[in-house]
């Protein structure tokens, strides 16, 4: 029985500004602009602690099956603005897979994995952008990660000579982010970023190769992917 612990911390600082003038030909002066211009610094706190253990039941047999806690936190400091948005989340992500191996080249796999997308501050930056009056566009400090449940399995043969491999795949993602735009009664449009979507993936997939001489290897693969999303 093997055991391990671990733990990461990261933190993320940008500070951003931006000036936006344009020239006042009567007086030949730049005259700032308010709404195109911004001033503002995003941080991003992200806190990991991870446990597995690994257990061989004999040579060529194993499983590992641990879980990793993540705690993220994300805030602004907006020039002229006494919001900070803070947005906190804490994110579970489990993961375990088998495998055995024989000698004379079998082996089997099996796999299950969450993991975590989450936004940036592309997604997060809640400042207008006036560039286009009739289309404004502006992040959503609230957004939250999305997540995705992968389980894998898998079946191979390897010789020096030559190597085949067959896996199937099925992943469930659970509220991804998306850009929306909305049309209001005066004709203009607002983009933002919301949890509003799903999708379910199937996998199937082969490949292998055959060594042709000393000095020639031939690989060939092939895939399959089927997507169903969610009604929205």
């Amino acid at each position: 029985i093997i055991l391990n612990f671990g733990g990461s911390v990261s933190r993320y600082t940008l500070d951003n500004e931006l000036l936006t003038s344009y020239l006042k030909k009567p007086d030949s002066i730049l005259v700032q602009n308010d709404l195109l211009s911004n001033n503002f610094q995003f941080f991003q706190n992200i806190y990991t602690a991870r446990a597995a253990i690994r257990y061989q039941f004999f040579t060529g047999f194993f499983i590992n099956i641990g879980l990793q806690q993540e705690y993220a936190a994300t805030s602004f400091d907006i020039s002229k603005n006494v919001n900070h948005y803070p947005n906190k989340y804490y994110s579970t992500l489990p993961f375990a897979n088998i495998t055995r191996k024989w000698e004379n080249g079998y082996s089997l796999t099996a796999s299950y994995k969450r993991s975590v997308q989450r936004p940036g501050i592309n997604n997060l930056n809640p400042s207008v952008d006036y560039t286009d009056p009739y289309n404004t566009r502006f992040g959503n400090p609230y957004l939250q990660p999305y997540y995705s449940d992968n389980i894998d399995a898998g079946a191979g043969y390897w010789k020096k000579k030559y190597n085949f491999n067959i896996g199937v795949g099925y992943n469930a993602l659970q509220n991804i982010f998306s850009s929306l735009r909305t049309l209001d009664t005066s004709g203009k449009t607002f983009t933002s970023w919301y949890n509003l979507s799903g999708r379910k993936e199937y996998e199937a997939s082969a490949f292998g190769g055959v060594n042709i001489g000393k000095k020639l290897k031939l690989n060939s693969s092939a895939s399959y992917i089927y997507n169903v999303y969610s009604s929205h």
